[in-house]
């Protein structure tokens, strides 16, 4: 009967042989789940929207894994920001700040809202004085093809190639400052 054995009991015997992890296996195991964790958590925050999610949601894991999921909620949430979603970007700061409020990282919060006021800004003022321009252009365009009078409802020129461009250029010149201004965020975030 020695010679029998469960297929279980095998399956422990060949474990054992395979050795168990080290503790750097274990570490890495452990971080990952930590990481993924933190991005579950940063999730349910964009679900839900409420800040109080984050840290009650943090203080449920083990404190050995909670710098680990901060790091992996914040660096979620970093990420999240967009500059074409002002309300999205908003909601993601207010969960950065309750994370890892501190003094810098309010102003750096600060100088991003703020980016978005310029972006929309220069937006509009680049409208303002092309809108006119632009309309007489493609009425022009209209009329050449025989299109007059009332046919031709209110102008869009955000439909106008030359619009399309710039505002092109002007998304690419403040996403590449938004994206400076989150490396600044997450080197404080990192350094406390």
């Amino acid at each position: 009967m020695d010679e029998m054995k469960s297929a279980l009991e095998r399956a422990l015997e060949r474990a054992d042989r395979m050795g168990r992890l080290s503790p750097e296996e274990l570490q890495r195991q452990n971080e990952g789940r930590y990481i993924q964790a933190g991005e579950a958590i940063t999730q349910r925050f964009f679900e839900h929207g409420n800040t109080s999610i984050l840290a009650e949601q943090i203080e449920k894991l083990e404190s050995g894994g909670t710098a680990i999921a901060i790091r992996s909620a914040l660096a979620t949430l970093i990420g999240g920001m967009d500059l074409s979603n002002k309300d999205l970007t908003e909601r993601t700061l207010d969960g950065i700040n309750s994370l890892g409020g501190s003094k810098p990282v309010n102003e750096i919060s600060e100088e991003i809202m703020s980016l978005f006021g310029q972006y929309a800004w220069q937006k509009k003022l680049w409208y303002e004085e092309n809108a006119e321009e632009a309309g007489k252009e493609i009425k022009e365009r209209m009329a050449s093809a025989g299109i007059y009078g009332s046919a031709i409802a209110e102008i869009n020129i955000e439909n106008n190639e030359e619009w399309a461009q710039k505002s092109d250029e002007l998304r690419s010149e403040f996403n590449s400052r938004l994206s400076e201004m989150k490396k600044v965020l997450g080197q404080a975030l990192y350094s406390e």
